[in-house]
């Protein structure tokens, strides 16, 4: 019964990290997107 839970809980807690990691990853890419575009428009003017 507690190997389940352990493995349950491990299972959680990569699914977490992983999505974590993307959330990370997304943050991350829209900020360099909007840091582009800034220097875009600067150029531009």
């Amino acid at each position: 019964m507690q190997l389940i839970l352990v493995k349950r809980y491990r299972f959680k807690y990569i699914y977490v990290l992983k999505s974590g990691i993307k959330g990370w990853l997304n943050a991350g890419y829209s900020v360099v997107n909007k840091l582009g575009e800034l220097k875009k428009a600067k150029v531009e003017d």
